[in-house]
């Protein structure tokens, strides 16, 4: 592990607030806001503060000597103690275990991969990674339930479900990065970052995770399941993925995760028996739920993904006088859904930006509002190949969205249940937090130049 001397001289020295503008210059007014400043890039500062909900509520400073990682197990080591932590680099959590960029063959996987699902299995079972995928499919129907413990009427656990999270745990238990309390993790620079590792948030609070790039978080190991109706099996859900790129849970409260990139670079593939079911190895990118709250995604971008952002697990998590979720200048760039879809929350998204082109993922939906969410929407952008810019399931009129000046030719493509409410009060109004909107075409400017990892700690 590395002291960066050098750079912790450099970063104390500078006293200068971080706001909206991210890693472009702009005001310095001290107010969270988005005014347009220009786009020419500055460095980041650790002594940056948050915005939005994660503002509200704490005093967390970056506080003792950054600590500089550039391997798997240096970043393991100083994550157990927490602090200020700069990676530099791209560190690969899965020992070399994933597929090369742009490719996902089940019939072929790395060395690694093989010797990890040998190792894995009992008495040599699966003597490759493709043996595992031709038996775990071949013992699956359309009615296997393997996502549960007790599967519901009318369906079935295969004969596999042992074997199966035997191998999802071990390489969950791989890939996981688990974060503590008053931690801020930052990216050095614009190629450092993570790749297929999963960042877990639990219980914990004033964390920070910044400028990196969070690539291809994956589980190669997904489980059969289905969807039900009261209980009983209704159609099969395909093979479904956990471990996302980040994942906050429990009592977790004041995250600030701020210029990230996250995306997706290993392509989709069927299965080979004869369902020819979706073999999804990805779950969320950035994933909120149980009593979590006073948390920020800023100047992010998230791409090529499909099932990108969840705020509440189901109809029954989450309460939305408690949960509180800012989402500001992030750029939604071919993602099929959930950005986010929101349960039980309470939400500000502000200057967003979506765009579909040329995607892997059809556009379903850009912002999904499902039961007793509250959606404050100001000034985002709804660009070409976006579906839906709002929707809500087809019978729930419990959602509040409040919807003003936002923009694109998609914005007003909706589709809203019968009965939902929607006005265009303003986030303001609340008094949370104190912010200058840009306009929502200057947002899609700013966004698109400014959003995801490549901000530089200068000296």
């Amino acid at each position: 592990m590395k002291i960066n001397n050098k750079l912790l001289c450099a970063l104390t020295l500078v006293a200068a607030a971080f706001f909206l503008n991210g890693c472009s210059s702009g005001n310095d007014n001290g107010d969270n806001s988005t005014d347009d400043g220009n786009t020419t890039p500055v460095t980041i500062k650790l002594t940056d503060t948050p915005i939005g909900y994660a503002s509200l509520g704490t005093s967390y400073t970056t506080s003792g000597t950054p600590v500089t990682v550039t391997t798997k197990a240096e970043l393991l080591s100083a994550v157990s103690n927490g602090g200020v932590i700069i990676i530099d680099g791209m560190i690969d959590m899965s020992e070399g275990k994933l597929w090369d960029s742009g490719s996902n063959s089940m019939s072929t996987a790395p060395t690694a991969m093989d010797t990890f699902v040998k190792s894995v299995s009992t008495s040599g079972t699966y003597t490759s990674y493709a043996d595992w995928v031709d038996k775990y499919t071949a013992a699956c129907a359309e009615n296997t339930e393997d996502g549960d413990s007790t599967a519901p009427s009318g369906a079935a656990h295969s004969s596999l479900y042992s074997d199966l999270w035997k191998l999802n745990k071990a390489y969950g238990n791989l890939i996981k990065i688990t974060l503590n309390s008053n931690t801020t993790l930052v990216g050095k620079n614009e190629n450092s970052g993570i790749r297929g590792g999963s960042i877990q948030i639990s219980g914990k609070s004033n964390i920070q995770i910044r400028n990196l790039i969070i690539q291809d978080p994956c589980d190669p190991f997904p489980h059969h399941e289905v969807s039900t109706s009261n209980s009983v099996y209704k159609a099969s859900d395909g093979y479904n993925a956990q471990w996302d790129g980040i994942n906050i849970q429990g009592s977790s409260s004041n995250i600030w995760i701020d210029h990230c990139t996250f995306e997706d670079t290993l392509t989709l593939a069927k299965t080979t028996n004869t369902t020819k079911e979706k073999w999804q190895i990805f779950d969320g990118l950035c994933d909120m739920k149980s009593s979590s709250t006073n948390i920020t995604v800023s100047n992010c971008h998230f791409k090529n993904h499909d099932k990108t952002m969840l705020i509440g697990s189901s109809d029954t998590d989450g309460d939305n006088s408690k949960r509180f979720v800012s989402l500001i200048g992030n750029y939604f760039e071919n993602c099929g859904q959930r950005l986010p879809m929101v349960r039980n929350s309470t939400i500000h998204v502000l200057n967003n930006y979506y765009v579909t082109s040329g995607s892997p993922y059809s556009s379903q939906s850009c912002v999904n509002a499902r039961k007793n969410a509250i959606v404050y929407a100001e000034n985002n952008y709804f660009d070409s190949g976006c579906k839906y810019s709002f929707n809500t399931a087809s019978s729930d009129t419990t959602p509040l969205l409040h919807l003003s000046g936002n923009a694109g030719s998609k914005a007003s493509s909706t589709s809203l249940a019968s009965g939902v409410s929607t006005d265009t009060v303003l986030f303001s109004t609340l008094n949370k937090y104190s912010y200058t909107p840009k306009s929502s075409s200057d947002a899609k400017t700013y966004v698109t130049a400014n959003a995801g990892a490549g901000c530089t700690l200068g000296e």
